[in-house]
Parts: C-alpha cells; structure tokens; sequence
C-alpha cells in the first residue's frame, strides 16, 4: 500500500533523498553538473514555510 506524508525539508527522510538525488544528477549532468547543481536547492532557500503552503496542494 502507497502511503503519502506532506513533510518539511527537516525530515532526515527528504534530506536523504535530496542527496541521493544530488549524487544521480552529477552522474548524468556530467561535466555540467556544477552549472545545473546551482538551481537544485533545497526550496526552503527560496520559500518561506508560508510561501510553500500556499503553492502546495
């Protein structure tokens, strides 16, 4: 069974699976990886909580 959980990006979940994405996508951006890494940020560098609420589902 498929469960969902609206969390922040404090869960140690979420902050593994960032990584783990991080370290795929320097894999496959390759040499560009530095240029493409600038905008794979966590979104709370750019959002407020009350930002990100208002856009989340």
């Amino acid at each position: 069974m498929l469960t969902t959980l609206r969390t922040t990006s404090d869960n140690p979940d979420f902050i593994h699976l960032v990584e783990y994405l991080d370290a795929y996508l320097a894999v496959v951006d390759g040499k560009d990886h530095a240029f493409y890494a600038q905008f794979n940020k966590n979104c709370q560098a750019f959002l407020t909580n009350s930002d990100f609420n208002a856009i989340a589902p």
